[in-house]
C-alpha cells in the first residue's frame, strides 16, 4: 500500500504486511522485534530516529501480522528551508524487523563506545556467539542513545572479546565516550531479519516567518 501525498504537520495512517524471503506474511506470533525511523533521503535528516515499534510508538500489530502506523506531526515536517508553499518533499519510513528466534536476553547498561569510533562493545553474559567468518549478527532494541549512536536494528558482529562480550560496528561514529550505559536493551542472536521501506510525499503548507 502506498501512502499518498499528505499535508505538512498532519497525521495519517499507513498499513502493511511484513513478509519473509518467500513473500509470506510474518505473523505476530513469530515476529520478535520491529523498529521504525523516518527521514528525508536527500539530506538524510531524521524526523523520527529508529525506535521500538513493536506495538509501541504509534504502531500496532494485528495477529495476522498487519502493522498499522499512525504517522504523527513530526513525521511530516518539511525539512528544506527554501520549500515553496504547495511543493512536495519525499520522506521515507523504514521498518526493520526480526523473527525466527526467541529473545536472547534483556540486558542492563551493556553498551560502551569511544568518541570518534564506530565500534560498540556489548556486554552479554554467555552470549554464545561464535563469529563464524563474521557471519553472526544481532538485533538490538534500546530506549537510549549511546555516545550519540542510535542502537536499534540489526548489526553484524565485528569481534568476540570473550564469552561475555563482543563488538559490533555502527555506520556512524560516537560523539562521546560512554561505558556500561544504554539502559534496558533487548538482544537477539542471529535472527532472520528484514526491512520494509515506503516513500511518501509531504506537501508544504506553512509559510516561513
Amino acid at each position: 500500500m502506498t501512502i499518498n501525498q499528505v499535508k505538512e504537520e498532519t497525521t495519517f495512517t499507513y498499513t502493511a504486511n511484513l513478509v519473509d524471503e518467500s513473500d509470506t506474511d510474518i505473523l505476530k506470533s513469530t515476529l520478535e522485534a520491529l523498529t521504525l525511523e523516518v527521514y528525508e533521503p536527500r539530506s538524510t535528516t531524521r524526523l523520527r530516529t529508529a525506535r521500538d515499534a513493536y506495538d509501541d510508538n504509534d504502531v500496532t500489530i494485528a495477529t495476522s501480522g498487519l502493522i498499522t502506523w499512525l504517522g504523527q506531526l513530526e513525521d511530516t515536517r518539511i525539512v528544506a528551508t527554501n520549500a515553496r508553499l504547495g511543493s512536495p518533499e519525499i520522506h521515507t519510513a523504514l521498518f526493520q524487523f526480526a523473527w525466527g528466534v526467541s529473545l536472547e536476553a534483556m540486558l542492563t547498561n551493556p553498551l560502551s563506545v569511544t568518541s570518534g569510533s564506530s565500534i560498540v562493545t556489548v556486554a552479554a553474559t554467555a552470549h554464545g556467539i561464535v563469529d563464524d567468518a563474521n557471519e553472526d549478527h544481532v538485533f538490538l532494541v534500546s530506549d537510549n542513545t549511546v555516545g550519540g549512536l542510535n542502537l536499534n536494528g540489526s548489526f553484524k558482529v565485528n569481534s568476540i572479546i570473550d564469552a561475555d562480550s563482543f563488538t559490533v560496528i555502527h555506520n556512524c561514529t560516537a560523539t562521546s565516550t560512554e561505558a556500561t550505559v544504554g539502559g534496558t536493551v533487548k538482544f537477539w542472536v542471529n535472527p532472520r531479519v528484514g526491512s520494509h521501506a515506503v516513500n511518501f510525499s509531504v506537501l508544504s503548507t506553512k509559510p516561513d516567518c
